[in-house]
């Protein structure tokens, strides 16, 4: 199947109500590419979720850093919007954790520093990343690399204070 008329469906990674990720491959150059597919959606929960893969974009495309896939391109069509980015790998840190299990010590501590890393650098961006979890960890070749800044905010100039809660349950600070 081909998406955009330019990039070829190689696997589904996700496929949800308001959101497709595919594995591509660009049919002219041959590189392959994570894909996001969002469909605007007229009820208010729909209009959150697509401004927020939209939010999850514009906060992306601005960072450049080890721990965080690149934003290649963003195009919008009536009904969907179409994110282009880095593909990072198929299993989120979660995953591994349960087939793997328990993590050793030595390498809790190094996930964690480059996880640290990634932190420090959104914040001396002015950007709060308010939806960690082992899900949203993605780890290639030991490094680690932060996905879905969906309910991310880039804190203003005049230091807005974020008064809505957002997170995962069980992971969002109460």
């Amino acid at each position: 199947s081909l998406v955009l008329d330019k990039y070829i469906i190689v696997d589904v990674l996700h496929n949800g109500s308001m959101s497709n990720v595919y594995l591509v491959r660009d049919k002219s150059l041959g590189n392959v590419w994570c894909l996001k597919e969002s469909y605007k959606d007229d009820t208010a929960a729909g209009r959150i979720r697509y401004e927020g893969i939209l939010r999850d974009a514009h906060i992306l495309k601005g960072l450049k850093h080890a721990g965080i896939p690149r934003i290649v391109a963003l195009e919008e069509e009536e009904d969907r919007a179409y994110i282009l980015m880095d593909y990072v790998g198929a299993q989120n840190l979660q995953q591994a954790l349960s087939r793997e299990g328990e993590l050793t010590a030595k390498t809790t501590v190094m996930l964690m520093k480059q996880l640290a890393a990634v932190m420090s650098y959104l914040h001396s961006k002015r950007i709060i990343y308010r939806d960690l979890k082992p899900s949203n960890i993605m780890v290639v070749d030991g490094q680690v690399k932060l996905l879905d800044f969906g309910i991310s905010e880039a804190v203003g100039p005049d230091n807005m204070v974020i008064r809505e809660a957002l997170g995962t349950k069980g992971y969002a600070p109460p």
